[in-house]
């Protein structure tokens, strides 16, 4: 768990924090980060690393199920948040920052987009490359369309098939 400081948009270093829970709920681990951050349940807002996008998913209460048969499943282990072990949370206190504008970015998250945006640029060029090289494969397709025909036998002055009598066990 890191504290953050949205004023001064800095991570404090995480420390290790362990979450034991009958009912692994958002509304139970709120409380605990509350607990152990010394931030007021009303203020905490509470964010999952996800490092190899570099971006942050902030940790609340999903909106209740609308259809009767489907109840609002409440586990964080789940979708969308995959809570596990070694996973970094990030809370802050919404007093500091009551327009909500820190959205817990930190330098490393700059560097993992920078690196996303130039392997899809990288593939993309490479992709052209060798579409430019291959004109015929990837520019032969034909915009007219061929209409196929299928022809049938007329089967009526054919004889029927002969009966094959049923094979059945006379126990």
């Amino acid at each position: 768990v890191c504290i953050r400081n949205p004023v001064q948009h800095k991570t404090h270093p995480p420390k290790e924090c362990i979450f034991t829970s009958q009912l692994p709920a958002v509304s139970a681990v709120r409380e605990f980060l509350a607990e152990i951050t010394g931030i007021s349940l009303q203020n905490l807002v509470a964010a999952r690393h996800l490092p190899t996008k570099g971006e942050w998913m902030e940790i609340c209460a999903r909106r209740a199920a609308t259809s009767k048969k489907k109840k609002a499943k409440d586990d964080v282990r789940k979708a969308p948040f995959f809570l596990h072990d070694g996973v970094v949370i990030a809370v802050k206190d919404n007093s500091l920052d009551p327009s909500n504008n820190d959205t817990f970015t930190i330098d490393y998250d700059h560097r993992v987009k920078d690196a996303l945006h130039a392997s899809i640029a990288s593939k993309r060029s490479e992709r052209k490359r060798r579409q430019a090289d291959n004109i015929e494969r990837y520019h032969s397709k034909s915009t007219t369309e061929k209409g196929i025909s299928i022809h049938v036998p007329d089967y009526s002055s054919f004889p029927p098939f002969p009966s094959v009598p049923s094979k059945t066990n006379n126990l």
